[in-house]
């Protein structure tokens, strides 16, 4: 198994019923309201984006389709509950490859539907040539949501203590969407929290 940031991860073999039970008592022995106390800091930190998250959500309608990019975008949502429609994302990916991609496949291929894709401004950047499909499907919105790096590279243990974690894996950035989307002729507007 890649462990490319050196985390030496365990890999546990057993029947899934054991599994839940051991984590239950690691829960009793305080190892979970540890993890619960970090979960509960970083969403603290950022709680105005995951609030914004919270709010698109809320406006997908029950036939309404939401797209979710990776990392932040789609950690903050799963912790949002009682939202209507249908959520898709390519977590198994791992990465930001193609969320845009696959949200503007998806938009092409159900006409009938709304199709609501949120993703953070990385990912973003990275999958901008999404919208080369020529026409664009008319019933896709995207919502960019744009700290100016790779938010959550400051959350998660392994990245975070690499020195080239700034320059090269968290890329830090001053760009807008707005030059990206007047090139594909996208309507664009942009809202500050």
């Amino acid at each position: 198994v890649e462990d490319p940031f050196y985390t030496k991860p365990v890999h546990i073999q057993c029947n899934p019923a054991f599994f839940f039970n051991e984590l239950n008592e690691l829960s009793l022995n305080g190892e979970f309201d540890k993890y619960k106390a970090e979960w509960q800091q970083f969403e603290n930190e950022t709680e105005e984006e995951t609030q914004l998250v919270f709010d698109i959500l809320n406006e997908i309608h029950e036939n309404d389709a939401g797209h979710l990019g990776n990392s932040m975008t789609v950690r903050q949502a799963n912790s949002c509950i009682n939202v209507k429609g249908h959520f898709y994302g390519n977590r198994g990916t791992s990465g930001i490859d193609g969320s845009i991609s696959t949200a503007c496949g998806y938009a092409w291929s159900h006409p009938e539907q709304r199709v609501v894709c949120i993703s953070g401004d990385i990912g973003f950047l990275y999958d901008k040539n999404a919208f080369w499909c020529n026409p664009l499907p008319e019933n896709l919105k995207v919502i960019v949501i744009n700290n100016g790096k790779g938010n959550i590279f400051d959350k998660i243990e392994g990245p975070g203590k690499l020195e080239s974690l700034r320059p090269y894996i968290q890329t830090p950035h001053q760009l807008s969407a707005e030059h990206i989307a007047k090139h594909f002729g996208i309507a664009w507007r942009s809202f500050n929290l």
